[in-house]
């Protein structure tokens, strides 16, 4: 029935809607010339990831037989994400990008070299460019230099263990970038990447929780305004505040891994503006009385992350819980709290790497009958053997 000349347009897009693999659609392509109209642009739009050494050869052949050819539309221009990986020689991969994929929005590149005159053709031919996504790349230091001149569009940075330092400054300029996330960067410092960080206004959401850096104090000082931040708690208009750095910020993660002055997070929670709704804290001492507090200075929080975290009890955190009712997700890496304090949640031992979703949240918070002491926090012996052997039993 496929191969009938006369199929319905409209069917053959039902048809095509449940068509992913590459295969199959370039099979469908061949059925028909309405076919290939229809299932064209949806076999260019799935090409992803180029990591097959011959891949990204075949692919540029095949864009610049469709230029000599005239043919039109330019399949190039469907192609709106692309994944490199060492496989693939980085003026191969500028040629791909910057030459023949125009409407690019996502490009991923892994176990490569990146210096600013690669950057700067993508960052210049690339003008729609909305996600970059670094992975275990090495690079010089100006290399995003190009994407702060040219990569106006850039909305999300994603670096994942890049062990060379890069000038983050560039970033300051590209208005529309909202998420900055920086894992396994050991290169974070306060007098350069901190800095830079703190003057990019645009960002919505920035997590560093990820790596090691060297000052987090400052950091946070850095965000705290020198009058508290509370005209916004009763007023609709606070025109006539002034805020602090990163004050859009409705993310925020951070790695305090050389430790912070004890009063510093109490300081940071009461003068930010209210409207975090996700918030990760790394290799932190976390107090009950800081979990008891971010009901009301954090009244929006639908994410809270304890990574490695250490200084609170069961007890403290069933109460922030039940505090905090619009509280979706409790992750938790490292807290060694025994299990049997949450009879709600499966598994028995103590919480070594735990997400909490909101079911078995609201299952804590409805089980008003349940009573817990700061003395249960001691651990059995069975939960210690446990701990030996991963966590659970």
């Amino acid at each position: 029935m496929m191969d009938h000349p006369c199929f319905p347009l409209e069917l053959i897009t039902i048809v095509l809607n449940n068509v992913t693999t590459e295969r199959e659609l370039y099979q469908c392509t061949l059925v028909n010339s309405y076919f290939f109209e229809i299932a064209n642009p949806k076999l260019w739009n799935t090409i992803s990831t180029v990591n097959h050494p011959d891949r990204p050869k075949r692919l540029l052949h095949s864009l610049k037989w469709a230029v000599t050819h005239g043919r039109k539309p330019f399949p190039g221009d469907y192609i709106d994400g692309l994944g490199f990986t060492e496989g693939c020689p980085t003026s191969l991969m500028v040629t791909l990008t910057a030459g023949f994929a125009r409407s690019l929005c996502e490009l991923e590149l892994s176990h490569m070299h990146l210096t600013g005159d690669e950057m700067e053709p993508i960052a210049i031919f690339c003008p729609l460019l909305f996600e970059l996504i670094l992975f275990e790349c090495t690079n010089t230091f100006d290399f995003l230099e190009p994407f702060g001149e040219q990569g106006h569009n850039l909305c999300i940075l994603n670096v994942y263990t890049c062990p060379d330092e890069m000038d983050l400054l560039p970033l300051k300029q590209c208005e529309n970038l909202r998420v900055l996330y920086l894992a396994g960067c050991p290169w974070l410092t306060m007098d350069r990447a901190g800095n830079a960080i703190l003057s990019m206004d645009q960002l919505d959401e920035l997590d560093i929780s990820q790596s090691p850096f060297d000052d987090p104090d400052r950091f946070l000082e850095k965000m705290i305004p020198s009058e508290p931040y509370h005209q916004s708690r009763h007023h609709d208009n606070d025109n006539d505040v002034i805020l602090p750095p990163l004050s859009g910020l409705t993310r925020f993660g951070i790695s305090c891994g050389s430790g912070t002055n004890t009063s510093m997070w109490f300081d940071f929670l009461m003068s930010r503006p209210p409207h975090l709704v996700a918030l990760n804290i790394a290799e932190e001492s976390v107090s009950d009385t800081l979990l008891s507090i971010m009901h009301f200075y954090l009244p929006n929080l639908k994410h809270l992350g304890l990574d490695r975290c250490f200084g609170f009890s069961s007890l403290g955190l069933r109460e922030m819980i039940k505090q905090n009712p619009g509280l979706d997700i409790l992750s938790m890496r490292g807290s060694r709290l025994p299990r049997r304090c949450f009879p709600e949640l499966k598994g028995e031992g103590v919480f070594l790497d735990h997400f909490i979703r909101r079911d078995e949240l609201d299952m804590i918070r409805q089980n008003t009958g349940f009573v817990v002491h700061f003395s249960d926090d001691h651990l059995l012996p069975s939960e210690r053997d446990a701990l030996e052997h991963g966590g659970t039993i």
